[in-house]
């Protein structure tokens, strides 16, 4: 059996970010790692799969001394990069070995045979080495190390991109046999994108400002007004929300649902310290029962979005407790939608909107 050899490369810019803030990836500190010779080697359980991850030492000396990412580029001064306080290390790149690949996967590949049963399932085999150690690199820079400016990378979903786009597009795969020089783009299949446009409805469009918001902002900003910390946790669960981040987004709702809550019942018995002490017991609930007793002081709450809600609140348990990973669908963002709407309204303040990114989507009304 053959030697094949999977090159690849994850862009880590977060595309949310301004350009002109942008980091192209992780930050350095006096120090590049130089590309293979710095690999990172991942024990992969078996003694004919090897994978490896680095990070090339890419960029320029700009005119000013300082060294300054770019992928075309390998100036890198030694002599500057170990006096430099911030080095920006770009995208990831890596390389996975498989010694025991079989005829029929080397046929596939040698013949470009694109959707043939044998190329699809190499390809759905690397993606499962490859993804899951990508993954946990990332949310560990991300989260361990601080670099909360890198990108995610996206999962494959099959109802979204075709096997052989997603290797293409977010790993760049490339393939080998041996030593051979040659590289070959790793592409198992062809097959349209899915993309799915909801267009706005006439509730949508009145999340952005309208007048009367602008002018009830006045009086706020005369008033000192200033969100609370459960407003505060219920914007970021939005953004996380709106940009697809399910899982975020449903841990910040729910952190969210237990400061409102409690800011919500000390301002009602605040007043009287005998009283607040009196309600001690209550946090020990669990927070669906504080949810379901508090609710009934809401006039505006109705038993379909507190049944959404408790469902929201299981959904966070389970990505917490047993790593879960909410489905990326339009029924979990009705549940978060929902649930984010709930918890607004036990918070003091302007009536909450959940205005979504409306980059490139815009529309005009028929002249009245």
């Amino acid at each position: 059996m053959k030697t094949l050899n999977i090159s690849f490369a994850v862009t880590l810019e977060n595309y949310f970010i301004d350009e002109f803030r942008r980091a192209h990836g992780p930050y350095f500190h006096k120090w590049l790692p130089d590309g293979d010779k710095d690999a990172l080697t991942i024990n992969m359980g078996s003694p004919n799969i090897e994978l490896k991850l680095w990070f090339e030492r890419k960029g320029y000396v700009r005119a000013d001394g300082i060294i300054v990412y770019d992928q075309k580029k390998h100036e890198v001064d030694e002599n500057i990069m170990a006096r430099q306080a911030i080095l920006d290390a770009g995208p990831l790149f890596g390389q996975l070995t498989i010694n025991n690949v079989t005829e029929a996967q080397i046929e596939v590949l040698q013949q470009d045979k694109r959707n043939d049963p044998n190329y699809i399932q190499l390809g759905k085999e690397l993606l499962n080495f490859i993804y899951p150690v990508l993954s946990r690199l990332i949310t560990i820079l991300r989260v361990n190390y601080g670099q909360y400016w890198i990108r995610e990378l996206e999962p494959w979903d099959s109802r979204k991109y075709p096997l052989g786009h997603y290797c293409q597009t977010f790993l760049e795969m490339r393939w080998a046999l041996d030593n051979e020089q040659t590289w070959r783009d790793f592409k198992p299949s062809d097959g349209p994108i899915t993309i799915r446009v909801q267009l706005p409805s006439d509730e949508d469009y009145l999340q952005y400002l309208l007048p009367e918001d602008y002018k009830h902002i006045e009086k706020l900003l005369n008033e000192n007004f200033s969100p609370s910390l459960a407003a505060t946790s219920i914007g970021l669960a939005h953004q996380s929300l709106d940009r697809g981040n399910f899982k975020h987004a449903i841990i910040e709702a729910v952190t969210a649902l237990e400061i409102a809550l409690e800011e919500f019942h000390r301002s009602k018995f605040n007043a009287d310290k005998e009283l607040l002490k009196q309600i001690k017991a209550f946090w020990d609930l669990p927070l669906r029962t504080q949810l379901l007793v508090s609710a009934n002081s809401l006039p505006e709450c109705d038993l379909e979005s507190l049944k959404e809600a408790v469902r929201a609140i299981d959904m966070r348990n389970n990505v917490v407790h047993e790593g879960w990973n909410p489905p990326n669908n339009a029924e979990t963002f009705k549940t978060i939608q929902v649930f984010l709407k709930l918890i607004s309204l036990f918070v003091e303040g302007p009536k909450f909107k959940f205005a979504e990114d409306a980059q490139g989507a815009n529309t005009l009304y028929a002249p009245s």
